[in-house]
């Protein structure tokens, strides 16, 4: 038979009835997918079928948001995205208010900045908007192909968790600032969501619950991908719409929806532990950035073979 009764209006695009995902996707199940895509894009997951799940921020979207209750493993997600992205050649820095979102990532090569107090965020907001605006006058006095024009910079994303509570703070602080003359950081957060695709600057946002009188409509579109882990159905309706009727949240660990605009792919998302982000980054960035992604890998591969023979002979003494 050549069809399922059960597919039909009501099962997520491209999750057939009979989807299979995997218990929980370890990095040592991915990690040949992870790195055989291009330097833009980020494995998110696995589908029903075992395809990746990806996130291709010159394609899908420049940046992307991360909604699940806590504990669910948002910011698992997060940190999956920025090792891949750091080992890619990237620079990357955490507005992280919580204070221990990411500790796996100090002192690793790449990482720019690590703000945990308010006035910190608001630095790294308005850098990366007045970078913006440096990367656009050098696009536009480029004599070749305006793609080309940035070939020499790297790509730079901002993990922002706990985004509504990060953006509260940020309004208070401006408060204390002059009302005029100073460029504001939720001004340069704006600049970021409408202009950061071509300067290659991106956002991945965390939230538990993405509040729309926090972060406003136009710049909630700009994140044209969001995952949801045991969302609720208030927040498909908010951040999931255009993909039709609000789905029950997978109860299964690391299990949601990876949305983009009117596609809805229930995923399994990559898990990664810290300890294993902060080796890939250390272990492949260098050798990265000298020869290659690819090369990197295969040289992480022939150590760790090397390594397990050297294992079995002593074992066999």
């Amino acid at each position: 038979m050549g069809f399922n009764l059960m597919d039909g209006p009501f099962t997520p695009s491209g999750n057939p009835a009979s989807a299979v995902f995997p218990e929980r996707l370890d990095y040592d199940d991915a990690w040949q997918a992870i790195w055989e895509l291009p330097e833009p894009e980020y494995m998110l997951g696995v589908n029903g079928s075992g395809e990746p799940v990806t996130l291709d921020v010159t394609k899908d979207s420049p940046h992307m948001m991360m909604s699940a209750m806590s504990g669910a493993g948002k910011s698992v997600v997060a940190r999956a995205i920025a090792s891949q992205a750091l080992v890619k050649g990237a620079t990357v820095a955490f507005c992280d208010i919580k204070v221990i979102s990411h500790l796996w990532a100090n002192g690793l090569p790449g990482v720019n900045a690590y703000a945990e107090e308010i006035h910190d965020v608001a630095n790294i907001l308005v850098s990366a908007g007045a970078i913006i605006r440096q990367r656009n006058k050098k696009i536009k006095a480029f004599p070749g192909d305006p793609m080309d024009a940035l070939h020499d910079e790297p790509r730079i994303i901002i993990v922002v968790e706990e985004i509504n509570s990060t953006m509260e703070e940020l309004r208070e602080y401006e408060r204390g600032l002059p009302s005029t003359g100073v460029y504001k950081p939720t001004r340069a957060f704006g600049d970021i969501m409408n202009m950061g695709r071509a300067a290659k600057v991106h956002v991945v946002a965390v939230g538990q619950y993405v509040d729309a009188t926090v972060i406003p409509k136009r710049w909630r579109e700009s994140f044209g991908v969001k995952g949801l882990i045991k969302h609720s159905k208030d927040t498909w309706q908010m951040l999931a719409w255009q993909a039709g009727y609000p789905q029950p949240a997978p109860q299964h660990p690391g299990r949601g929806f990876v949305v983009n605009g009117e596609r809805a792919v229930m995923t399994q998302f990559l898990y990664m532990t810290e300890e294993e982000c902060a080796m890939v980054v250390r272990s492949l960035r260098p050798e990265a950035e000298r020869a290659g992604v690819r090369a990197a890998v295969r040289e992480l591969r022939r150590s760790a073979a090397q390594r397990r023979e050297l294992r079995a002979l002593e074992g066999g003494r």
